[in-house]
């Protein structure tokens, strides 16, 4: 029996390297060689957005919403929490007021509730514009009770929200500052 020479094991690096998201972004900008194909890959996400939205415009809904899919997985991966929650916002608002099916809800649901997951204060419990209970992680039933998620974080019916909307400028219930009436009660 022979005996073989031992396998020489490469020195441990100093540093271990970063994950690839971390990779992508600290390319992206950093402007160092290998960060024209970074760029290029958050480009990508971003021009996937705008195509989801043309998709939207054209009614084109199922496409839309893989196109939000895609560009939301990208800006998990490099961990830009901001263009991840607009994705989660738009995609939850497709997939509850334009798909149809008790599919298209439950993926609605899905997708409030891994926006909420992030979110220290966790998912609205009423209404922000009737304050009546609502449940946002749990698929709707019925026209009657479809909700619509605000870029605010803001959840309501949208019955509500249309409701509003016909006596008040674009905006959330919640948000927009209500007009004080003087201490003698003259508006």
């Amino acid at each position: 029996m022979g005996v073989g020479k031992p396998a020489l094991l490469a020195p441990a690096p100093l540093h271990p390297p970063p994950p690839p998201c971390e990779q992508v972004v600290s390319l992206h900008e950093s402007g160092k060689r290998g960060a024209a194909l970074a760029t290029a890959i958050m480009e990508h996400a971003g021009s996937l957005v705008s195509l989801a939205g043309v998709y939207h415009v054209l009614k084109r809904h199922e496409a839309a919403a893989e196109a939000y899919g895609k560009s939301l997985a990208v800006f998990e991966l490099v961990g830009d929490e901001e263009k991840a929650a607009k994705c989660l916002i738009n995609l939850a608002n497709l997939q509850e007021l334009q798909l149809t099916g008790d599919a298209a809800r439950a993926d609605a649901a899905a997708s409030r509730a891994r926006l909420y997951a992030a979110r220290p204060s966790g998912a609205p419990d009423a209404c922000a514009a009737c304050a009546a209970p609502l449940a946002p992680l749990a698929p709707t039933s019925g026209d009657d009770d479809r909700l619509l998620l605000l870029g605010c974080l803001h959840c309501l019916h949208l019955r509500c929200y249309e409701a509003w909307s016909e006596e008040h400028d674009v905006g959330c219930p919640a948000c927009k500052p209500q007009p004080t009436t003087p201490a003698d009660g003259r508006p």
